[in-house]
């Protein structure tokens, strides 16, 4: 017993001062790694949209960011202005995202589509500004934007019902504009990010779309959060 004391007398502190040293890069390397992980699927960037006719801020534009098939969806608040966080899933670890497509849409306006590099976004000392130009008063055109309203996730890891989000059908003498309409999802979830989004239906004279949500197994339960549904619509003229 005595000899055994001795040795962990001896080689005690050895052992102590060692694994100090292996905690102490295991948690440098470990912080480092979570730094560049974090860095690395978090886009943040700021858009203001205008009135290209007025130079007036607008309020209530629809402005949509794809990066591969993540996609963000937002609304401009009175100033014309939104803030953009891209919250990349795991699975985008490594993944080499360079361009950005921005889409601004607005009831009685030309939509626009802009390429945004991600390494100007990263560097960004001013909002990226979209003019959005009104639609001429004979515009065989229209357009509307159909909401869920803020619905509940599953619980914990499970997934919600399924929900469905139906547009209204076209007005005599139109068609849907499948090119230009298109679904997505604000609030805790974005499309196909820890949540599931599909066409039901999807033709010139009716279009559906559903979705799922999955719940947070990482928050005291029962582990639900609030998304809304959008359905962006453009109808056209029948040819």
């Amino acid at each position: 017993m005595e000899k055994t004391q001795k040795t962990f007398k001896f080689y005690g502190p050895l052992i102590g001062a060692a694994l100090g040293v292996v905690l102490t890069f295991g948690f440098a390397i470990w912080d480092r790694y979570q730094k560049s992980f974090s860095a690395n699927t978090r886009i943040e960037l700021f858009v203001v949209v205008v009135d290209a006719s007025r130079g007036a801020p607008l309020e209530g534009a629809v402005v949509q960011v794809f990066a591969k098939e993540i996609t963000f969806v937002g609304v401009t608040d009175s100033t014309g202005l939104l803030r953009i966080i891209l919250r990349l899933p795991p699975s985008f670890e490594g993944h080499d995202i360079q361009i950005l497509l921005l889409r601004c849409l607005k009831d009685g306006y030309q939509g626009v589509d802009l390429r945004v590099p991600v390494e100007s976004v990263r560097s960004q000392r001013a909002p990226i500004q979209v003019l959005m130009e009104p639609l001429r008063a004979t515009q065989d055109r229209y357009s509307h934007t159909f909401h869920s309203g803020p619905v509940p996730s599953g619980s914990g890891n499970n997934f919600s019902q399924w929900y469905r989000v139906v547009a209204d059908r076209p007005k005599p003498g139109y068609e849907i504009d499948l090119k230009k309409s298109f679904y997505s999802l604000s609030g805790d979830r974005q499309c196909n990010a820890w949540s599931e989004c599909s066409w039901v239906i999807r033709t010139p004279e009716t279009l559906v779309f559903q979705f799922r949500l999955q719940g947070h197994n990482e928050w005291p339960a029962p582990g639900q959060a609030l998304s809304d549904g959008t359905l962006y619509v453009e109808y056209k003229q029948k040819q």
